[in-house]
């Protein structure tokens, strides 16, 4: 019985590893793009390659291998809010497309309220909030003092002077 139960984790633990790798791959050559107002006469694919051609590579010639394959608004898990707009995913032909683009269009589109971010997995997701909540928490903190920020998943503390880490 002990031996069965000790495979059947084996196995678990492999196919667990297997899906996680599986989303990773599914994942890599997606972004996700935040703040763009949706457009009934507009697809979210004809948005971002208007958006791309505007903003983001306007002094570039238009490459093929740029330009993304598709495009789909994303549900929202809760109730829909008419002023707030669904996040676009977008993907890409290759990773590094995909990350040209998130560079150019985070360097470009501050003003406009539109940021990128990849395509990440919930657990990701979750991790990466909870290392925002702490650095909020060390802000706001009489004990702490100075800037911090998240580096690999670690949070770090600004040197004042050079902005680098410590």
């Amino acid at each position: 019985m002990r031996k069965t139960q000790e495979i059947n984790r084996s196995a678990q633990a492999i196919l667990q590893k297997h899906l996680e790798t599986n989303q990773h791959e599914a994942r890599k050559n997606n972004a996700i793009v935040y703040g763009i107002e949706e457009k009934e006469e507009m697809t979210a694919l004809n948005q971002v390659k208007d958006l791309m051609k505007n903003y983001c590579f306007q002094h570039s010639d238009a490459q093929p291998d740029r330009q993304p394959k598709s495009a789909i608004r994303l549900r929202t898990s809760g109730p829909v809010d008419p002023n707030r707009p669904r996040p676009i995913k977008v993907e890409f032909t290759s990773e590094a497309s995909k990350w040209e683009f998130i560079k150019r269009a985070n360097a470009s589109l501050r003003s406009l309220n539109v940021f990128v971010k990849p395509d990440e997995s919930k657990e990701k997701r979750e991790e990466q909030y909870a290392l925002r909540q702490r650095i909020r928490d060390l802000k706001h903190s009489p004990d702490t003092d100075g800037e911090y920020r998240i580096r690999s998943l670690k949070i770090q503390k600004k040197d004042p002077v050079s902005g680098k880490e410590k």
